[in-house]
């Protein structure tokens, strides 16, 4: 059996190893949901694909994983919070 919320946890810490993105604008959607614009460095990108096993740049890969690290720092500001 594959423990997913391992392989969630080593992507996450994965990502907390790579060099800083900087935020270049936040918007609030209707639904309640936020678009966030990043600016990716070259060094960001190579150390990113090189981390997650990628032969070339993958937007999809990204968001995805930009959305699990944001979904897990907020949950656990929530948590420490309460």
């Amino acid at each position: 059996m594959i423990d997913t919320d391992r392989i969630q946890l080593d992507k996450l810490q994965k990502f907390n190893q790579l060099p800083p993105i900087k935020v270049l604008d936040i918007v609030d959607q209707k639904d309640g949901t936020s678009k966030i614009s990043f600016d990716l460095s070259l060094e960001f990108r190579k150390k990113y694909k090189e981390s997650f096993g990628l032969k070339k740049w993958s937007d999809k890969h990204f968001e995805k994983t930009i959305a699990q690290a944001l979904e897990e720092y907020l949950n656990k500001v929530k948590t420490d919070k309460l």
